[in-house]
């Protein structure tokens, strides 16, 4: 009876066994699976590196903006706008008739330059004052006659000697505007130019307003004389340059200068040709 008992329990038996051997290789599925996960997570951090690396190399490029504050604390000429604020001066510089021209120039020993007017007869309206490390320059009450070429020249002292080492100099070309006064006032009527050959002519027409427009005018025949760069141009700063004089540029010029509703006429110049 027990024999025959085992045999038909036998393939219920064989059936559990083969059962348990499938279900095994699954569970260990399952576990590679989720051995896989940290590795999924893994990959996924590796992806945000690069990003961060980025974000951290951004701040290193900026190359322009320290080079660009080192040329403006390299400049020895500042103008004063208000206590403790200066701005670097350009190649030119407008301000209007009646205010305080107030520059300052860095250096243990400095030198001004400025127009011959004010060398000449200031009426106590300049004041320059000198420092341990910086010169300063005020002119009050500025007028458009006060209209040229301001500079300076400054040198770091070494002990006792000033001049050891190189000069740094600055300068600026400052326009006193006027409402009644396009050019610069002068007490001459008429101003004798030598024209040479081979050698360039001035006209000193100045004008106060660098918006101003300038012409060239011949006073017998009256006409307008061709401003073509070439043979004669138009310095803002200086005038007409007359760089081809000719005989037939002998006699009477002279300036018109125009600005919204305002002309007027300069000093007369009378060009005599110097073989």
């Amino acid at each position: 009876m027990e024999y025959k008992l085992l045999l038909i329990l036998l393939p219920s038996l064989l059936l559990l066994v083969e059962c348990d051997v499938k279900q095994k290789p699954e569970k260990t599925a399952d576990k590679k699976a989720t051995k896989q996960e940290p590795l999924g997570a893994s990959t996924k951090s590796t992806t945000k590196k690069p990003k961060q690396d980025s974000i951290k190399r951004q701040p290193k490029v900026k190359p322009a903006t320290p080079s660009f504050q080192g040329q403006a604390a390299g400049s020895i000429l500042s103008q004063v706008l208000q206590a403790g604020k200066f701005v670097p001066v350009g190649d030119t510089m407008t301000i209007k008739a009646g205010q305080t021209l107030d520059l300052r120039c860095k250096g243990s020993s400095v030198r001004w330059n400025y127009p011959h007017y004010l060398q000449e007869d200031d009426e106590g309206r300049l004041k320059i004052k000198h420092f341990g490390r910086y010169s300063q320059f005020i002119l009050v009450n500025a007028s458009a006659a006060d209209t040229g070429e301001f500079s300076c020249g400054g040198y770091q002292c070494r002990g006792h000697d000033c001049h050891d080492g190189e000069e740094k100099t600055g300068k600026t070309f400052v326009f006193v505007t006027d409402p009644q006064e396009l050019f610069v006032p002068t007490e001459d009527y008429y101003v004798v130019v030598q024209l040479r050959t081979r050698q360039p002519a001035l006209l000193p027409c100045q004008v106060t307003n660098p918006l101003a427009k300038v012409t060239l005018h011949r006073e017998f025949p009256p006409e307008e004389i061709p401003v073509d760069g070439v043979k004669i141009a138009y310095d803002l700063k200086k005038g007409f340059v007359i760089y081809q004089p000719k005989q037939s540029l002998a006699g009477s010029l002279f300036c018109i200068a125009e600005h919204g509703n305002l002309r007027q006429m300069s000093t007369k110049y009378m060009l005599i040709y110097v073989h």
